[in-house]
Protein backbone atom coordinates (compact mmCIF):
# COMPACT_ATOMS: atom_id res chain seq x y z
CA UNK A 1 0.00 0.00 0.00
CA UNK A 2 0.84 3.70 0.17
CA UNK A 3 2.95 5.01 3.11
CA UNK A 4 3.28 8.88 3.70
CA UNK A 5 7.08 9.31 5.23
CA UNK A 6 8.33 13.03 6.56
CA UNK A 7 9.39 13.48 2.47
CA UNK A 8 7.36 11.72 0.32
CA UNK A 9 4.93 9.12 0.17
CA UNK A 10 5.64 6.25 -1.91
CA UNK A 11 4.34 2.35 -2.59
CA UNK A 12 5.40 0.23 0.61
CA UNK A 13 5.72 -3.49 -1.13
CA UNK A 14 6.08 -6.88 1.00
CA UNK A 15 8.99 -9.17 -1.13
CA UNK A 16 8.35 -12.71 -0.22
CA UNK A 17 11.40 -14.34 -2.68
CA UNK A 18 14.13 -15.02 0.40
CA UNK A 19 14.00 -13.19 3.50
CA UNK A 20 10.44 -11.47 4.34
CA UNK A 21 11.87 -7.51 3.32
CA UNK A 22 9.38 -4.33 2.90
CA UNK A 23 10.24 -2.92 -0.35
CA UNK A 24 10.32 1.19 -0.92
CA UNK A 25 11.26 2.24 -4.20
CA UNK A 26 15.16 1.05 -4.43
CA UNK A 27 15.65 0.10 -0.58
CA UNK A 28 14.65 -2.46 1.21
CA UNK A 29 14.89 -3.58 4.80
CA UNK A 30 13.74 -7.34 6.45
CA UNK A 31 10.45 -7.63 8.37
CA UNK A 32 12.22 -9.13 10.87
CA UNK A 33 13.41 -5.65 11.41
CA UNK A 34 10.42 -3.77 11.09
CA UNK A 35 8.10 -6.12 13.31
CA UNK A 36 8.59 -6.19 17.34
CA UNK A 37 6.99 -8.31 19.75
CA UNK A 38 5.73 -6.69 23.60
CA UNK A 39 4.28 -9.74 25.63
CA UNK A 40 0.66 -10.73 24.18
CA UNK A 41 1.42 -8.43 21.14
CA UNK A 42 2.97 -7.01 18.00
CA UNK A 43 3.83 -4.32 16.68
CA UNK A 44 5.52 -2.11 13.89
CA UNK A 45 8.01 0.35 13.72
CA UNK A 46 6.77 3.21 12.36
CA UNK A 47 9.90 5.24 12.52
CA UNK A 48 11.55 2.79 10.66
CA UNK A 49 9.03 2.68 8.40
CA UNK A 50 9.50 6.40 7.38
CA UNK A 51 12.89 6.38 7.54
CA UNK A 52 12.81 3.36 4.43
CA UNK A 53 9.72 5.56 2.27
CA UNK A 54 11.96 9.28 2.89
CA UNK A 55 15.38 7.56 1.79
CA UNK A 56 14.67 5.45 -0.46
CA UNK A 57 14.89 6.94 -4.60
CA UNK A 58 11.73 6.90 -6.54
CA UNK A 59 13.66 6.53 -9.68
CA UNK A 60 14.94 4.37 -11.98
CA UNK A 61 18.43 3.63 -11.42
CA UNK A 62 18.30 2.16 -14.93
CA UNK A 63 16.65 5.61 -16.47
CA UNK A 64 19.03 8.19 -18.48
CA UNK A 65 16.38 11.09 -19.22
CA UNK A 66 17.30 12.22 -22.93
CA UNK A 67 17.48 15.70 -24.07
CA UNK A 68 17.20 14.83 -27.82
CA UNK A 69 13.60 15.91 -28.22
CA UNK A 70 13.59 18.95 -26.52
CA UNK A 71 16.53 19.84 -28.45
CA UNK A 72 14.78 19.36 -31.60
CA UNK A 73 11.57 21.07 -30.73
CA UNK A 74 13.90 23.90 -29.81
CA UNK A 75 15.53 23.62 -33.13
CA UNK A 76 12.40 23.53 -34.83
CA UNK A 77 10.99 26.49 -32.67
CA UNK A 78 14.27 28.70 -33.91
CA UNK A 79 13.30 27.55 -37.28
CA UNK A 80 10.18 29.15 -37.25
CA UNK A 81 11.19 32.29 -35.29
CA UNK A 82 13.66 32.61 -38.71
CA UNK A 83 10.36 32.14 -40.86
CA UNK A 84 8.84 34.60 -39.14
CA UNK A 85 11.67 37.09 -39.72
CA UNK A 86 11.87 37.10 -42.91
CA UNK A 87 8.17 37.33 -43.86
CA UNK A 88 8.78 40.57 -41.73
CA UNK A 89 11.74 41.71 -43.83
CA UNK A 90 9.95 40.68 -47.01
CA UNK A 91 6.71 42.90 -45.55
CA UNK A 92 8.91 45.51 -44.28
CA UNK A 93 10.62 46.10 -47.78
CA UNK A 94 7.13 46.52 -49.58
CA UNK A 95 5.45 48.42 -47.39
CA UNK A 96 7.92 50.41 -45.20
CA UNK A 97 5.10 53.02 -43.76
CA UNK A 98 3.20 49.78 -42.25
CA UNK A 99 3.57 49.43 -38.31
CA UNK A 100 5.53 45.96 -36.73
CA UNK A 101 1.67 45.56 -35.31
CA UNK A 102 0.53 45.32 -39.02
CA UNK A 103 3.17 43.12 -40.28
CA UNK A 104 3.22 40.46 -37.20
CA UNK A 105 -1.02 40.28 -38.32
CA UNK A 106 -0.61 40.03 -41.91
CA UNK A 107 2.10 36.99 -40.80
CA UNK A 108 -0.44 35.39 -38.49
CA UNK A 109 -2.41 34.75 -41.01
CA UNK A 110 0.10 32.50 -43.24
CA UNK A 111 0.81 28.66 -42.91
CA UNK A 112 4.44 29.84 -41.14
CA UNK A 113 2.56 31.47 -37.95
CA UNK A 114 1.47 28.13 -36.80
CA UNK A 115 -2.12 29.74 -35.40
CA UNK A 116 0.52 31.83 -33.15
CA UNK A 117 -1.31 35.02 -32.01
CA UNK A 118 -0.01 38.08 -33.96
CA UNK A 119 1.39 39.59 -30.54
CA UNK A 120 3.70 36.21 -30.13
CA UNK A 121 5.00 36.65 -33.77
CA UNK A 122 5.69 40.55 -33.04
CA UNK A 123 7.87 40.17 -30.01
CA UNK A 124 9.79 36.76 -32.29
CA UNK A 125 9.95 38.54 -35.74
CA UNK A 126 12.68 41.67 -34.54
CA UNK A 127 15.23 39.43 -32.56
Amino acid sequence: GMVTGLERTQMLCLRTEGELALVAGSSAIPLAEVIEYSPGRYSIDRNMIWQLVDASSTADARYTPSTARREVRKLETEAMYEDWRKAYRKLKKANPKKSDAWCSSRIARMDIARHRDPETIRRKMKM
